[in-house]
């Protein structure tokens, strides 16, 4: 049987999912998610989900 990953875009209704892996990474004692966009540094989902959303388009990405 093979695993394959899925990418799967960031959205509100991932909200809870998301925390809850970041907790568990950081209690394993991993303190930087690499790749995250900075999600092990924002407190807030929202701000963070915002922030990737804007960083998908040209126009509005974070320099």
């Amino acid at each position: 049987m093979e695993n394959h990953i899925i990418l799967v875009r960031p959205a509100p209704e991932l909200k809870e999912q998301a925390l809850s892996y970041r907790r568990e990474h950081f209690q394993h004692g991993e303190e930087i998610i690499y790749g995250s966009e900075l999600f092990d540094k924002t407190e807030s989902y929202e701000e963070w989900l915002s922030n990737v959303t804007r960083n998908t388009d040209p126009k509005t990405v974070n320099e």
